[in-house]
């Protein structure tokens, strides 16, 4: 890892999830064109267009959230979003707060980005703040890039401490 990558985390584990604008590392033309692409995922999510959210995927895109709920596919995951956005309650708005702290290319074609974010109007009871920390692999399938495959994770702080879920053996 660089120093300027690792300047960059540290700087992001420092600050922590402050909110705010979307803010991101220093990046060649490349990592870039993949950060663009996580971009235009924001908008489209904080847009509700679960068209143009999945357009950005690969037909065999899976997403597992850190609830560990499993979304095969592009067309899963459009309508997923779909049924998301409209079963907002009545006067909660969902937004989207990203920051992209990584952006490393394994191959030319295959990236990792590692970020975090904060999501308003949770589907909880009663709708909350959320802040996830998110890796995304995407790969670069005729000349555009796409998102592979979502994790998510709940950073451990003493609010969500209590919440851990057991994992059956």
């Amino acid at each position: 890892m660089n120093v300027r990558r690792v300047v960059v985390l540290l700087i992001g584990i420092i600050v922590g999830f402050a909110g705010g604008s979307i803010s991101q590392p220093e990046l060649n033309p490349t990592e870039r064109e993949v950060a663009d692409t996580v971009l235009a995922h924001v908008d489209a999510w904080n847009a509700h267009d679960a068209e143009r959210l999945s357009a950005l995927c690969d037909e065999e895109f899976d997403r597992i959230s850190a609830r560990a709920f499993v979304i095969n596919g592009r067309e899963e995951f459009r309508a997923y979003y779909e049924d998301f956005f409209a079963g907002a309650p009545d006067g909660v708005e969902r937004t989207l707060d990203y920051e992209i702290f990584s952006v490393r290319l394994i191959t030319p074609d295959v990236a990792i980005v590692d970020a975090r974010y904060v999501m308003t109007g949770a589907p909880t009871n009663p709708p909350r703040t959320v802040r996830v920390l998110n890796t995304t692999v995407l790969v670069k399938k005729n000349g555009r890039w796409l998102y592979a495959a979502l994790r998510q994770s709940v950073p451990i702080t003493p609010e969500n401490l209590d919440r851990r879920v057991p994992l059956d053996r």
